[in-house]
């Protein structure tokens, strides 16, 4: 935002009048990975969550190939500010468990 805007005009906040915000959750995949069955995974995960919104939908992408690795990405929607860090944290550890028991490999950065 152009400073001029801040003394000419209104500017409107909308992080204090509008509580939800998007999360986007970066996993990285083992090359060689089924990608169709890891979007499949992470919507999944997303869906099943009560505290993601299901409007504005949930969406899986697969970003780019990596040097090492398959980058995806998850991007969800919670109600409430509050809340993103216990969203985070929850959906971090369900796709941890879920690509284990799939036999998915996580890679590092």
């Amino acid at each position: 935002v152009p400073n001029k805007i801040f003394i000419t005009q209104q500017l409107t906040n909308w992080t204090l009048s509008d509580q939800i915000t998007r999360l986007i959750i970066p996993v990285r995949i083992a090359r060689g990975s089924d990608s169709n069955k890891v979007s499949a995974l992470l919507l999944e995960i997303a869906k099943n969550n009560p505290m993601v919104l299901r409007d504005p939908e949930p969406a899986a992408l697969f970003l780019e190939f990596g040097s090492n690795a398959l980058n995806f990405e998850l991007r969800v929607f919670v109600g409430q500010i509050s809340d993103r860090v216990k969203l985070t944290h929850q959906l971090h550890l369900e796709i941890n468990r879920r690509f284990a028991e799939e036999g998915i490999d996580l890679v590092s950065p």
